[in-house]
């Protein structure tokens, strides 16, 4: 069982865009919409710096293969 000092702090939109390098709208946007995972207490959303490092990860692609190789 975890104990309070164990879980990870949550961070509101703004926090998690300054992260991301994303408007807080966008992210409330992403959260709505069901693509990035966060918390809904009423009136607000959390999310998890696990969460967002998870997020980036589906986002990051291999580099392009160069064609004059």
């Amino acid at each position: 069982m975890e104990t309070v000092h164990s879980l990870e702090p949550l961070l509101d939109a703004k926090a998690a865009g300054r992260i991301l390098g994303l408007n807080p709208r966008t992210v409330l946007r992403l959260a709505r919409s069901g693509q990035l995972r966060g918390i809904r207490y009423p009136g607000c959303w959390r999310f998890r710096p696990s969460d967002i490092a998870s997020w980036i990860k589906t986002k990051e692609r291999l580099p392009a293969r160069s064609e004059a190789a």
